[in-house]
């Protein structure tokens, strides 16, 4: 099982913590792209169907949250993967900012209505009998619909038009406009989000893979059937289907720079802020969005860009050029996931700590408890052994048993090909007395193991 650092564990260790997989789909990811492009540093942009995540790539590893991985604002102390994610996917949907007036696309998902058309032909037929009449609609897209993806659970209580919308839906997915007909109710009052909130039905819409699939770039979808919704939405825009096109291009062109940029600044302790008029100022110049007498701006992102994805290689050449960069995207980049969670490696870390304690005695702290030692005041004939005598010791007596875990905890897991790696940093402060003198105040110590899956020296198996 992947963890979150991009490790992976048996099934055993999964079961006793499995907190550890959070974060694992991204470090799956970024594992796939190091093995997939044999590269060691750069950042790992990975676009799926809802949302894309980038980290950062550092010594053929991810950068790991020190803090632990943040879920909903709070840290939970598992290590993982430091991924920066935002709402950008071949199935985000796009949708005009009814505050604002802005073309957006993300974060919100919907089915694209080229694959829907496919599988469904009456809901194609329903999106061409629209083709030349307009409803009113400011909630929904022209072309927008439903699809029932699972009865509701019991107990769960549903509004009488709720009822009616599952029901209407029973025999197949219906454009907003049909089952306004059926439920006889105007979409616009449908209010459907609490059917899509607990995954009872799906938004069907106009997204991203759609404009590929219009522009004969994709055939996963009814080509017919996009260019026919790209043209319901450019002739309400007053727009050339052309324009609309590079509008949309441009629209996911835009969110993808922002994203990149906002991961890097982020590395730094900074954040991106549209409200910021200076900031939007540059950062509008410097992807061409913009233009203005006497000043120029450009990015530029010092690093390889890696894109994996079904979707990616559509999407990150034009952002990535923007930053100076020409992207790495491999033969199979789509299945990086899948690669990585084969080509991983079990890890398995002993973090102990060895402290100080005002001179008198140190203390090791390790995963099987605590344990205190005095310094040893010795013959009248010789100086009493201070900490500073004893640390090397005891930290070299914390590492063997920290090897000891570590071999256990591999047999455990039924792994016979591995090496272990310890990781030291400590801490001395300057003495006040001497300044040729180091004071200890502890040590941090990670001993490592990393071997293969039990299946993977077992080819027989």
């Amino acid at each position: 099982i992947v963890k979150g650092d991009g490790s992976l564990m048996t099934e055993q260790v999964a079961l006793e913590r499995p907190i550890e997989t959070i974060l694992s789909g991204p470090a799956a990811s970024i594992i796939g792209a190091t093995y997939l492009n044999d590269i060691k540093n750069g950042l790992v942009v990975d676009m799926g169907g809802t949302t894309t995540d980038v980290a950062i790539l550092a010594d053929g590893k991810p950068w790991l949250t020190r803090e632990g991985a943040d879920v909903g604002g709070w840290r939970t102390r598992v290590s993982a993967v430091n991924a920066y994610t935002f709402g950008l996917g071949g199935d985000s949907y796009f949708s005009r900012n009814v505050d604002t007036g802005k073309w957006e696309v993300g974060p919100g998902r919907s089915r694209p209505v080229s694959a829907i058309a496919m599988e469904y032909p009456h809901f194609k037929m329903e999106i061409f009998q629209r083709r030349r009449s307009f409803a009113g609609l400011y909630r929904f897209g022209q072309a927008d619909g439903f699809i029932l993806l699972h009865e509701p659970t019991e107990g769960m209580e549903l509004t009488e038009l709720q009822q009616k919308l599952v029901e209407a839906l029973a025999d197949g997915p219906h454009t907003v406009v049909e089952l306004g007909k059926i439920v006889g109710t105007d979409p616009n009052f449908f209010y459907p989000d609490r059917l899509i909130e607990y995954g009872v039905i799906g938004l069907i819409g106009f997204t991203p893979s759609d404009v590929l699939c219009a522009m004969g770039k994709y055939d996963a979808g009814d080509r017919e059937t996009a260019v026919a919704v790209a043209e319901m939405i450019a002739n309400e825009q007053g727009i050339s289907l052309e324009a609309f096109y590079r509008k949309c291009m441009d629209t996911v062109e835009e969110k993808m720079c922002r994203s990149l940029l906002t991961c890097v600044l982020e590395r730094s302790g900074l954040h991106t802020d549209e409200n910021n008029s200076a900031a939007e100022f540059y950062f509008r110049h410097a992807i061409g969005r913009q233009k203005s007498p006497y000043f120029k701006a450009s990015f530029q992102i010092d690093t390889d860009i890696i894109g994996i994805g079904a979707p990616i290689a559509a999407w990150l050449p034009a952002p990535a050029e923007k930053f100076g960069v020409t992207p790495l995207i491999s033969a199979h980049h789509e299945v990086a996931n899948a690669v990585g969670a084969a080509a991983g490696k079990v890890m398995t870390i002993c973090s102990l700590l060895v402290q100080n304690h005002a001179g008198e005695y140190l203390t090791i702290y390790a995963p099987w408890g605590k344990r205190d030692i005095c310094r040893e005041e010795g013959e009248e004939i010789e100086a009493p052994k201070t900490v500073e005598d004893m640390a090397e010791d005891v930290i070299a007596a914390a590492i063997g048993e920290g090897k000891e875990y570590i071999r256990k905890s591999m047999t455990e897991q039924d792994i016979s090909d591995y090496e272990i790696l310890v990781e030291r940093k400590d801490a001395r402060v300057a003495d006040t007395y001497s300044e040729n003198v180091k004071l200890f105040i502890e040590s941090k110590i990670d001993v490592i193991a990393v071997g293969l899956p039990s299946w993977a020296d077992r080819p027989e198996k």
